[in-house]
């Protein structure tokens, strides 16, 4: 309860003084805000939290379904193919597919075809990677979709990790694509971060990650776009191993998986890791 009110006091001394004079109906905040979730987490990890905003804010966190594609979460599978091939973001080819698909380990909705869509001038957004591969190329299944636990549509491997657990390299990635959707739904210039977890790594991928100039973040611009800066105004992270973790190092992975579906072996851990055994965990990519 009290981690609860220190980031609510701090969410709202982020924003200047008029941004909080705009009615709430006109979502017209400063900086859009953008929740992302932690390992093993989706859209609804925020859900509580973004809906005692919402009389400041103006809107809550609404979830994709086929009936209301429209919402204010930005979905991503990352782990789309399921082989034993050792992959990347851009596929066995290493060439960004965007706007289209051939072999990209990552999609988002942006490549999806009649698929989830953000809804414009909102002030909170919510990232998730709480997917599964659909048998369809370039589509994948979310949380709220019928097909969920149909196994005609979807593509289900016990050797791959989960989206929602796959590396933060992936994560920062596809950060990058949810922020470029939100800025342009909304208008805005740059948004706030809010991640929880190792959702705070994602951020810091995003980031951190530079090509040999390091005023050029690799993730910052989407393929078809212009060199824009990072677009981030701030960065709130909550309970981020930021130093990494060890935690549950020993554990019995056929135990944490069977009863709280946490994947000790995915790419998401091992990336928590200080130091590990790459025959401990699956192969994929990230």
């Amino acid at each position: 309860m009290i981690r609860r009110v220190i980031l609510l006091y701090a969410l709202r001394i982020i924003f200047t003084p008029d941004s909080f004079a705009q009615a709430p109906e006109d979502c017209d905040c400063v900086y859009p805000i953008l929740f992302v979730h932690g390992w093993n987490g989706g859209e609804g990890s925020w859900k509580n939290f973004a809906r005692e905003l919402a009389p400041i804010y103006g809107n809550e966190i609404s979830e994709y379904t086929p009936e209301t594609p429209e919402s204010s979460v930005y979905y991503a599978n990352l782990n789309t193919i399921h082989n034993n091939e050792s992959t990347n973001i851009w596929g066995l080819n290493g060439v960004p597919d965007f706007p289209d698909y051939i072999d990209d380990d990552v999609i988002v909705q942006d490549q999806v075809h009649n698929g989830p869509r953000l809804k414009d001038s909102q002030c909170i957004y919510a990232l998730s990677f709480d997917t599964q591969k659909s048998q369809v190329n370039a589509d994948f299944v979310t949380r709220n979709d019928p097909r969920w636990d149909d196994e005609e549509h979807v593509v289900l491997d016990n050797n791959q990790s989960a989206s929602n657990e796959s590396s933060a390299l992936k994560q920062g990635y596809a950060l990058g694509r949810a922020i470029s959707s939100v800025l342009e739904a909304t208008g805005k210039e740059k948004v706030i971060l809010v991640a929880h977890s190792m959702g705070g790594l994602a951020c810091r991928e995003y980031l951190q990650r530079s090509t040999n100039n390091a005023k050029n973040g690799i993730w910052w611009t989407r393929p078809d776009e212009d060199y824009t800066g990072h677009r981030v105004a701030k960065l709130v992270t909550v309970v981020t191993p930021h130093r990494g973790s060890n935690t549950a190092e020993g554990v019995s992975n056929v135990l944490t998986q069977g009863i709280f579906g946490l994947d000790l072996q995915s790419e998401a851990v091992r990336d928590l890791r200080f130091a590990y055994d790459e025959f401990d965990f699956q192969d994929g990519s990230g």
